[in-house]
């Protein structure tokens, strides 16, 4: 605390930048595996769509898009997706398998082109 002037005190605030951490590999691997798991989870409940989806959850369309493509579905709203499409929340939470982990490890090789 710092005094200014006839005894007023003032807090003094700190800058702290928050610094952003990248996510590592492993991280960024589960995140691409989770995704497609929301997604085939979602198109073998009777080929729902992203609207159907979302309005069953109770959000909006474009939220739900961004759960499916880039950031996943949060913790709160799992259980009421796997009850909404019949998936298993073990097998939507699981580690990446190593036939999942190839796929994302496999180098993106081009054909020969003599």
């Amino acid at each position: 605390m710092q005094t200014f002037g006839a005894g007023h005190l003032r807090p003094r605030f700190l800058s702290i930048r928050a610094s952003v951490v990248a996510p590592s590999v492993r991280e960024q691997r589960f995140l691409q595996v989770y995704c497609r798991r929301i997604r085939a989870a979602r198109k073998g409940h009777h080929g729902w769509t992203q609207a159907d989806i979302a309005r069953a959850l109770g959000i909006a369309e474009r939220t739900y898009r961004r759960y499916e493509t880039v950031t996943g579905l949060p913790h709160h709203l799992v259980a009421e997706f796997c009850a909404i499409t019949g998936a298993s929340m073990n097998a939507l939470l699981a580690l990446p398998s190593p036939t999942e982990n190839a796929a994302y490890c496999a180098p993106r090789l081009r054909p020969y082109q003599g």
